[in-house]
């Protein structure tokens, strides 16, 4: 009997245990078909990560930005949601074009202040519709380049000329200080020798203030700002495909310190502006130069257009005819060593026309300046007569891809009227190959053929003798040129 009783018991306890071991079983196949499926899902995911950045490196789209978590509880992502404050980067939370084109630096020279408000205007609608609001303290954007040349020069005189240089570094600031201040700082580097001392080029070497700004304004309130400092006057456009500098802008662009009150509404745009230029008729101790510029851009998927025109009361301080960079001659109203620096008959008005235009591939622009009366002759005289100093300049280009490596070709044409006496051709022609074999980087070459004016033209400017041009009238000019841009 009780030996029976024991066996029940034992069986009983067989049970028991029996069942909780299968429950504990069963409880360990649930847990790991738990973890197995959660390993599965974070797998998948690791899966479209990979095909994602996969897709960044192989493709120069932009991948969009994910939607920032503000709920750490740290407030690490909230300090640095933004990235850091001083950054390299132009927009956040997007890659960066292959061939740097949107980077700061790559901004145009002219109208600089509008497209640094553009930009940002563009940048907050971008974290607006991932959610994100702008940033609430001061950024800094830092950009440049670093250019090197390889040029061969046939010259005038059927001298060759064979030489590497070092052709451009510079360096941009951009601050973002508030939503309604911005400034910009820009120091470039002379590659040159200073004229008529015998220097040498690796001496000179100097850093210098090119460029430098203050904007109050933020386009997504008011379409008016403000801006002060010392910029390119917004006379002209000045567009380039090459690597060489085209005529017009050698010969037209003014650099002045001005200030100026501009808008962009719908497209418009447009800017009244005043400075005191170095050149005068009277008293040079006025704000004696002042102008005006118009356009209208469009924009769409298929075709962007850009037309506008410019007025100025005097072309005389552009810098082709401040500083003519010859070492014989006329070396520019800037340089005069005799009678009353660059005291003028009168001043010399001008306007600006211009255009460009865009299609799927395709691209091309003209611009034409002129003066809208002569210069005095006793200033600047052509073939016996006062100068009316006129540039053109047009252009065409075509964008590809070579394999996933982004390339262009383009042709152009310059002309110019009268400028004999500022150290310029007649007529250029060039035509020019680009292509960004490594990120960030520019590799171009380019072919220049200039074309002098006549041997029987003539010129007289202040301070020097009649002079004839001397040699061939043509000039021919091979250049190759690397560029590193960040």
């Amino acid at each position: 009997m009780k030996m029976s009783k024991f066996m029940a018991l034992c069986a009983g306890s067989c049970l028991v245990v029996g069942s909780a071991l299968a429950a504990t079983q069963q409880t360990s196949v649930n847990q790991l078909q738990k973890e197995t499926s959660q390993l599965a899902k974070q797998v998948k995911m690791l899966q479209g990560k990979v095909k994602q950045l996969q897709s960044y490196h192989n493709s120069d789209r932009a991948i969009p930005s994910q939607k920032l978590n503000t709920s750490d509880s740290n407030g690490l992502l909230k300090y640095f949601k933004y990235g850091s404050p001083v950054t390299v980067s132009p927009y956040v939370g997007l890659r960066p074009a292959f061939d740097a084109s949107d980077l700061v630096t790559y901004l145009p020279s002219m109208n600089e202040d509008l497209k640094v408000l553009q930009q940002r205007q563009k940048l907050e609608k971008h974290l607006a519709v991932k959610g994100v609001d702008p940033a609430d303290r001061p950024m800094l954007t830092l950009s440049g380049h670093v250019e090197g040349r390889a040029s061969w020069n046939q010259g005038y005189a059927r001298s060759n000329v064979r030489d590497i240089n070092l052709s451009g570094a510079q360096l941009e600031a951009l601050a973002t200080v508030s939503p309604w201040a911005t400034g910009m700082l820009v120091l470039s580097y002379d590659d040159g020798a200073k004229m008529n001392t015998g220097s040498r080029r690796v001496e000179n070497s100097r850093i210098y203030l090119d460029r430098a700004f203050l904007t109050v304004g933020q386009l997504a309130v008011s379409p008016l700002y403000f801006t002060v400092g010392q910029i390119y006057i917004p006379f002209g456009v000045y567009n380039n495909y090459m690597v060489t500098t085209p005529l017009i802008q050698s010969l037209m662009r003014i650099k002045q310190r001005a200030a100026l009150v501009g808008f962009d509404k719908n497209g418009i745009y447009g800017s009244v502006y005043a400075f005191h230029g170095d050149s005068y008729d009277g008293n040079s101790n006025v704000i004696n130069d002042y102008g005006f510029n118009l356009g209208y851009e469009r924009k769409n998927q298929t075709v962007n257009s850009d037309i506008g025109i410019g007025v100025i009361n005097n072309i005389a301080d552009a810098s082709g005819m401040q500083n003519t960079s010859a070492s014989t001659g006329f070396l520019g109203f800037g340089q005069i060593t005799t009678g009353t620096p660059e005291k003028l008959g009168h001043l010399i008005p001008a306007i600006d026309v211009h255009a460009k235009a865009s299609y799927q591939k395709w691209s091309m622009f003209a611009e034409y300046i002129t003066a809208l009366q002569k210069f005095s002759s006793v200033d600047i005289a052509f073939n016996g007569r006062g100068a009316k100093v006129a540039a053109l300049e047009a252009q065409a280009g075509y964008n590809f891809n070579l394999k996933r490596f982004p390339a262009n070709i383009a042709v152009g044409y310059g002309r110019t009227w009268d400028a004999l006496a500022f150290n310029l051709p007649q007529q250029s022609v060039f035509a020019k190959a680009g292509i960004s074999l490594f990120k960030d980087t520019i590799e171009s070459i380019e072919y220049r053929h200039d074309i002098n004016y006549k041997k029987t033209d003539s010129y007289s400017g202040t301070g020097v003798a009649t002079t004839n041009p001397t040699g061939h009238r043509s000039n021919n000019i091979v250049t190759a040129q690397i560029g590193v841009y960040f």
